[in-house]
């Protein structure tokens, strides 16, 4: 890219990765916005981490987002597509849920999302994650998804869900009713 602006926003329309071009407000863009939005959530959150293990985490998930825009990008291509998430990143967020939940209290009511820094931007990732997953429910009523797609992102946000748990452990509020 030689330069950042290409003249082709200035109507309302942008481009996919093979070059076609849409109005910036179709669902097609509204998730990789979320997406995109998710992944800068990310760098905020990894930026309050002192934690290790959580920024490598935290970075390769940054990494798998980009794959899964990508993968949004080619969708109307035909002579370009991006498969690049598999049941292996699932796998492995499963597995990494499965290993934190071990050490938390059971709970039995909603999380109230609050807590230390690091944990208030974790929830708030977490409600842009799942605005993400309605806007790639709404992209699969138009274009075929493949169903990794959805898996990905619906674990994506069991796994910031229990991440704040972790994250926060000591200062969790619970909501009663």
């Amino acid at each position: 890219m030689k330069k950042i602006y290409t003249h082709i926003g200035d109507s309302g329309e942008t481009s996919t990765l093979g070059g076609e071009i849409f109005r910036k407000d179709t669902i097609i863009f509204q998730a990789m916005g979320n997406i995109d939005e998710l992944n800068a959530l990310f760098g905020v959150i990894i930026s309050f981490s002192k934690n290790k293990d959580i920024l490598n985490k935290l970075y390769r998930l940054q990494n798998e987002l980009f794959l899964l825009n990508s993968e949004l990008a080619t969708l109307e291509q035909k002579d370009i597509k991006f498969q690049l998430l598999s049941n292996k990143e699932i796998a492995m967020l499963e597995e990494e849920i499965d290993l934190w939940q071990y050490s938390l209290p059971v709970i039995n009511n909603f999380i109230i999302p609050s807590g230390v820094k690091p944990c208030s931007f974790i929830h708030l990732a977490r409600a842009v994650c799942r605005r993400s997953e309605r806007a790639i429910v709404t992209l699969g009523q138009k274009v075929h998804l493949r169903p990794e797609v959805l898996s990905y992102i619906n674990r994506l946000s069991d796994w910031l869900f229990v991440l704040s748990r972790v994250v926060n452990k000591k200062q969790e509020k619970i909501w009663r009713v």
